[in-house]
């Protein structure tokens, strides 16, 4: 099984939620994740 890699590209986080998307944000940044969200990349709400 491999591990997600920061090197492998952003990470989208499926949400339009801003205050979650601020805790991935401040969970996975210091680990060199680039983190992009659905409302970011202008994805549809469900």
């Amino acid at each position: 099984m491999k591990l997600i890699d920061p090197n492998d590209g952003p990470l989208l986080v499926a949400s339009h939620n801003v205050g979650k998307i601020w805790e991935f944000r401040e969970l996975l940044e210091p680990l060199g994740f680039d983190v992009t969200s659905a409302k970011d990349q202008n994805l549809d709400d469900p």
